[in-house]
Order: structure tokens, then C-alpha cells, then sequence
């Protein structure tokens, strides 16, 4: 029974990362999507009401997809860390081994909230411009940059992991 709900943990920590990076990647392609939605358009007055009441729909967005990324990225390790305490799947040593992976992990989506502002805030900006061309220096930049980062957390994630799968429960 132990191994299953050990298992289990290992399982749901792969499922919310993914359900996180998801979220990420959302906020990420929302953004880029305005910005070629638009990057062939001249921003004359005609264009420019268009783009502002776009941007004002983007803004709408962006929110609410930061809401569901903020309701459920800082807190779904701590649900699985108090579980498997109550449940005694984690030693003492194991436990403060996986507050400092949480430490990692949360300042790793800090740094990718961080990588999104420079894209966010350009195409919020009141001054916008679509033909940019430094705005897809930034797309390219900030693709790059959360390519690493996720990459980063899947290593922080599968240590995580670890701590509940351990090699004498893994299929050989």
C-alpha cells in the first residue's frame, strides 16, 4: 500500500509541473500570438483603434490566465509535501531535503514570470508599435530563456520525485 501511494505522489508531482508549465507556456504563446497577429500591420489610425482595443482584450486575458497560474503553481508541492507527512512516506532528512527543492523550484517560476515581463510589457505598452522589430528579439530571447528554465524545473521536479520512487519500487 505504501509503494502504491508513494507512487502516486511521484505520479501527481510529474502531472502538476506539467499542469504548470502548461500554464506558462499559455502566457507565453497569448502573448506572441498578439504580437504576429498584428506585426504586419501598419499603425495608422485606422489600425491603431483596432490594436488598443485588442490590447485591451489581451490584458483581460493575460490576467486571467496569471490568476489560474497563481491559484495553482505556488501551492500544489506543499498539498503533496503535507500529505505524504500525515501519510509517513518521507523521512525527517527527506523532508528538508524536499523544502529546499521547493525553494529551487519556486524561484525557478519566479525567474520565468520574470523572463515573460519584457514581452508582456511591450505588447500592453500604450506606445505599441507591431512593426518592432525588437519585439521579436525579445519573442526569440524569452522563448529561449523559459526553454532553459523549464528545463531546469523538470530536473528539480524529477528529484522531487525521487524522494517517493525510489529504486527498489521502480519497474525494472
Amino acid at each position: 500500500m505504501e509503494k502504491e501511494a508513494k507512487q502516486k505522489k511521484a505520479f501527481d508531482i510529474f502531472k502538476n509541473n506539467l499542469d504548470v508549465t502548461e500554464q506558462l507556456y499559455t502566457l507565453q504563446k497569448t502573448l506572441e500570438l498578439f504580437h504576429y497577429e498584428f506585426r504586419h500591420i501598419n499603425p495608422n489610425r485606422k489600425n491603431y483603434s483596432i490594436i488598443k482595443e485588442d490590447q485591451k482584450e489581451l490584458h483581460k486575458r493575460l490576467h486571467t490566465l496569471y490568476l489560474e497560474f497563481d491559484r495553482h503553481a505556488w501551492w500544489w508541492y506543499w498539498d503533496i509535501y503535507h500529505e505524504a507527512e500525515i501519510l509517513d512516506l518521507i523521512s525527517e532528512a527527506e523532508s528538508e531535503r524536499l523544502k529546499k527543492l521547493f525553494d529551487r523550484y519556486k524561484n525557478n517560476l519566479l525567474e520565468s514570470l520574470k523572463t515573460l515581463d519584457p514581452l508582456w510589457f511591450a505588447c500592453i505598452d500604450e506606445n505599441y508599435d507591431p512593426t518592432n522589430a525588437k519585439i521579436i528579439e525579445i519573442i526569440n530571447s524569452t522563448s529561449a530563456k523559459l526553454d532553459s528554465l523549464t528545463s531546469s524545473r523538470t530536473e528539480v521536479i524529477r528529484e522531487f520525485a525521487s524522494s517517493f520512487v525510489t529504486k527498489d519500487n521502480r519497474r525494472k
